[in-house]
């Protein structure tokens, strides 16, 4: 099992990957059986889809389906429980330091997120709200997010230098959360 983050992958999004290599791989009866850190990343990062030929021992990864080729089996595996690519965040759980972000990995729930700076925001999930994809092109995208209250909105990718966030054309300020994803 390999993810690989192409282009100039910043050190926050090298942990994230040590995260994904870190898992138990026994050749002799073909199993993986990753850690908690570890689903919990890919459910982070919104891995809904694995494809291997050793079987994953996790109750979230089910096989979809299988694929043949050279005497090899490959099952294709898909958990259903991930994080969508641009969502609300509904808590806010402080980490100092990367030891503590690997601690409170694995317990982290659905759309709460890791904040390393100390949060002076009082969010929770609005009860309605939507996100639509308004434009996409290479060097922006565009969304209509309404919510019925102030919430967080993390954009479910890697942060780079130089990307600006506007609201109703106005340029706003955006944190960092889960190590290195925007969020406003």
């Amino acid at each position: 099992v390999s993810l690989y983050m192409g282009g100039l992958v910043p050190r926050r999004t090298g942990l994230w990957r040590a995260l994904y290599d870190d898992i138990e791989i026994n050749s002799d009866d073909r199993t993986i059986r990753p850690n908690p850190a570890a689903i919990a990343a890919l459910k982070i990062w919104g891995a809904d889809t694995l494809i291997s030929s050793y079987t994953i021992e996790n109750n979230e990864w089910k096989i979809i389906a299988n694929i043949k080729q050279n005497n090899l089996i490959f099952n294709i595996y898909q958990n259903n429980s991930v994080r969508q690519p641009l969502y609300f965040a509904s808590n806010l759980i402080r980490v100092e330091t990367i030891e503590d972000f690997y601690r409170k990995l694995p317990d982290t729930e659905n759309n709460s997120v890791l904040i390393e700076e100390k949060p002076d925001l009082k969010i929770k999930l609005p009860g309605k709200s939507s996100i639509i994809q308004v434009s996409k092109n290479y060097l922006q995208e565009k969304y209509l997010a309404e919510t019925d209250s102030d919430a967080l909105l993390v954009f479910n990718r890697s942060w780079y230098p130089g990307w600006r966030f506007y609201l109703d054309g106005q340029l706003i300020p955006m944190t960092i959360v889960n190590l290195n994803q925007p969020a406003i």
